[in-house]
């Protein structure tokens, strides 16, 4: 038996989406907002590559490092499969028991080039994002402060990352599709994982041919999560029905 993994992929679904805020009320739910907003990214994407071709786009733009990502995801979680902080970055504020979020920007910031170290973080440097004007925040650090919303919130953190992508806004920028079928060659390491419900969300930490028929199965994606915490895990040994479950692949950060 033989063991491939997967290196970088392209995933052809884009969307933005639109969530109506009252407190922690969502107008729609994850398969509704990744289905409404295709057309929209779609365009958004035509409208930035016809930009760039004719040179009025002066953006710069961040390359994901996705085993850094995948890296960070493997070491500061454990496999309890419970609530503990054993392993967590001490850098970092966290939430037991709702702490899933908080971990996955985490693991985005660094695949972003994040510095650990307590300046860097408690001064919500580069790749965060605070108070930057045209950039929605996305920051969080050692204190007991509250974060960005945007930092440690599932539909919060979806809906930045993928209307920067449809608007081409500063910051972290990407798109999402729905899991049909258990085929993921688009997805990748270091791509998020997210339930429909907003209840949940994983990091992709590795990809795993088994069989070595060249494509990737449900059951050949491993993840790390915290709250409740598993390190590089198979995710279908964690949540077996990948019908909700939806892939927000991080593609760039846009900095300037």
């Amino acid at each position: 038996m033989r063991g491939h993994l997967k290196g970088l992929g392209v995933l052809v679904a884009v969307v933005g989406v639109v969530l109506v805020f009252s407190g922690l009320a969502y107008g729609a739910s994850g398969d509704e907002a990744v289905r409404s907003a295709e057309e929209a990214a779609g365009a958004a994407a035509e409208r930035i590559e016809t930009a760039r071709q004719i040179g009025t786009l002066a953006s710069h733009y961040v390359a994901y490092n996705r085993i850094n990502a995948s890296w960070y995801g493997k070491t500061y979680t454990n496999n309890d499969h419970l609530y503990s902080t054993t392993g967590y970055q001490y850098l970092f504020k966290n939430w037991p028991g709702a702490d899933c979020q908080n971990f996955v920007s985490q693991c985005v910031w660094y695949g972003f080039g994040g510095t650990l170290g307590a300046s860097y973080i408690n001064g919500h440097l580069f790749p965060m994002l605070d108070g930057v004007p045209g950039a929605e925040s996305w920051w969080c650090d050692a204190y007991n402060a509250v974060p960005s919303g945007t930092w440690n919130s599932v539909p919060n953190f979806f809906t930045m990352v993928t209307n920067n992508y449809t608007n081409d806004r500063l910051g972290v920028q990407g798109t999402a599709a729905i899991m049909l079928k258990d085929d993921f060659n688009d997805l990748d390491i270091g791509d998020c994982i997210v339930h429909n419900d907003w209840g949940h969300v994983y990091v992709v930490t590795m990809l795993y041919d088994a069989d070595g028929d060249g494509r990737h199965t449900f059951k050949e994606i491993y993840v790390s999560a915290h709250s409740q915490n598993i390190q590089n895990h198979n995710l279908f040994d964690q949540y077996p029905d990948f019908t909700h479950l939806i892939i927000l692949r991080i593609l760039r950060y846009r900095d300037a």
